[in-house]
């Protein structure tokens, strides 16, 4: 029962190493592992059935034991292995549904939008209760091309812009300037736009990559089909 007792402690290592998601040394992998220790035990065990003393017959408890622990093991390598497979299906129809942004046009945390058509939305988000407030526009040089003063009003709002003929389309920056009622800066929030150019990977996680930046789905609150507007999918 020693030999016995060996292959007792073989199938727990074969156990934790599955559950660690180690590989044992060399290029044997667990499933590798599992079914040459399975082809050894049982080679074992013919062996002393063959060999034992028939008036005195061994207790086969333990290598009962032994056959279910093996079964258990194998049982749980063929439930990863479907796991990993429905894993896997799912992240390809992630993946796919990634794909139907390519080219749309996106709203999300940022101070750059994208003018199309001579167009552009500015939306923005006010904290505070304020006094006052001013819009710069600001073109791919820093040069401010459009001021406008803004209703004093607390929370979210937008300003579409239809900028001169002699400016191009393009990518421009802006910033709300924001006094409270009691004279000081007020906080505020800017939502720029852009078009999804790519899908990046990052983390383990699909972004978007939009005016040079990297975006991931949970920032982005608005997709379009234009500049003009489109379907909000959560709001700020």
């Amino acid at each position: 029962m020693e030999q016995a007792r060996l292959l007792t402690s073989s199938i727990e290592d074969i156990t934790l190493a599955e559950k660690n998601k180690l590989q044992f040394k060399g290029q044997e992998t667990t499933a590798d592992r599992v079914k040459r220790q399975k082809s050894e035990f049982f080679s074992l065990l013919t062996a002393q059935l063959k060999n034992q003393d028939p008036l005195s017959p061994m207790d086969t408890t333990q290598m009962t034991q032994q056959i279910f622990s093996i079964n258990e093991v194998e049982q749980s390598l063929e439930t990863n292995r479907h796991l990993e497979d429905i894993k896997n299906y799912f992240a390809m129809g992630q993946n796919a549904s990634y794909m139907s942004y390519i080219d749309k046009i996106v709203s999300y945390p940022s101070n750059t939008v994208l003018v199309e058509n001579n167009i552009g939305e500015f939306r923005y988000e006010i904290m505070d209760p304020t006094s006052s407030a001013t819009m710069q526009i600001r073109d791919s040089s820093n040069n401010v091309v459009h001021s406008e003063p803004l209703k004093a009003k607390q929370g979210a709002g937008a300003f579409m812009w239809k900028k001169p003929e002699n400016l191009p389309d393009g990518i421009y920056s802006f910033s709300i300037n924001a006094e409270t009622v009691d004279g000081n800066i007020a906080a505020v929030k800017t939502y720029g736009s852009g078009r999804v150019s790519g899908i990046v990977s990052q983390e383990g996680k699909q972004k978007f990559e939009v005016n040079g930046n990297i975006v991931p789905l949970e920032d982005i609150s608005k997709i379009s089909n234009s500049t003009l507007g489109g379907k909000v999918l959560s709001s700020i």
